[in-house]
């Protein structure tokens, strides 16, 4: 087993290990000096309640790469929405808990790929860097969820691409809430073509065969995420993936000069933000 995949297994083998799933939430309790629990927001007659995330994240250089290299992490979840008429999705529960149908705001962003950095992919056009923006929906229980979502490159190639998602939740306290459940990532022609694709002139330059992908499954992963509340607003979140290229990803020559397993880490600070409109 690689060490990453080492690394993995054994922190799957951690978050397992750290509460039974499906664990009662118990309610989060008024902030006190002498207590390190979260109290509970006050959500009564907001419209709106959502949770960023900003922080930091190591992960492939590129698609496909064994280089890695550091970056922003971004993330909005939309925890609950009042709609004119009354209509509501999603929960006004703290520490992240959202009962039932839920929307979800997805944000991805792309560092661009320069070829002349890195050996196995010189001779390749540089592509430019790339920010995805879309939206999603999912159901959500106390032990469970699942979700999917779409998002449009708004810079970069343009095109589309797309996540399905499922989760098992545990809660072993009142702040720590850990989710583990895989991931497929989607993308159409223009995506794969852009990241996986070799033209003819590259071929000449590289020494990599042409390729001309078409779109569809891209990746199968697992995620590992841990959110703790320090209080009712403020809380860090910590995660660890690992995807694997399929398909046509997979048999890119610029995966093949690189590795079709891609790991990756997350740690970044979130903000409950609550609005009235």
């Amino acid at each position: 087993m690689s060490a990453p995949l080492r690394s993995f297994a054994l922190l799957a083998a951690a978050l397992l290990c750290a509460g039974p799933l499906g664990a009662s939430p118990a309610a989060a309790q008024e902030e006190e000096e002498s207590k390190s629990k979260p109290e509970v927001a006050e959500v009564d007659g907001r419209d709106f309640i959502g949770t960023i995330m900003l922080g930091v994240r190591n992960k492939p250089a590129y698609f496909g790469a064994t280089d890695r290299r550091f970056g922003p992490a971004v993330d909005l979840r939309v925890d609950f929405l009042r709609l004119p008429g009354g209509l509501e999705f999603g929960s006004t529960r703290s520490v992240g808990f959202t009962q039932g149908f839920g929307l979800v705001g997805s944000a991805r962003y792309i560092r661009p790929r320069t070829s002349s950095n890195y050996k196995e992919i010189q001779g390749l056009e540089n592509v430019d860097r790339a920010l995805e923006l879309g939206f999603g929906a999912g159901y959500e229980q106390e032990s469970w969820r699942a979700f999917g979502s779409v998002r449009y490159a708004v810079l970069g190639y343009n095109s589309w691409t797309g996540t399905l998602g499922a989760d098992a939740i545990s809660r072993p306290s009142d702040s720590l809430i850990l989710n583990m459940g895989p991931r497929l990532q989607f993308g159409d022609q223009r995506f794969m073509s852009t990241y996986f694709g070799v033209t003819g002139e590259e071929s000449v330059a590289s020494g990599m065969a042409p390729y001309d992908p078409t779109g569809g499954l891209a990746s199968v992963g697992v995620v590992l995420n841990a959110e703790y509340a320090f209080t009712s607003r403020w809380g860090l979140q910590a995660a660890a993936t690992y995807d694997r290229l399929v398909g046509e990803a997979a048999g890119s020559p610029i995966t093949e000069r690189g590795s079709a397993d891609q790991f990756g880490v997350m740690l970044g600070v979130t903000r409950q933000i609550s609005l009235d409109f």
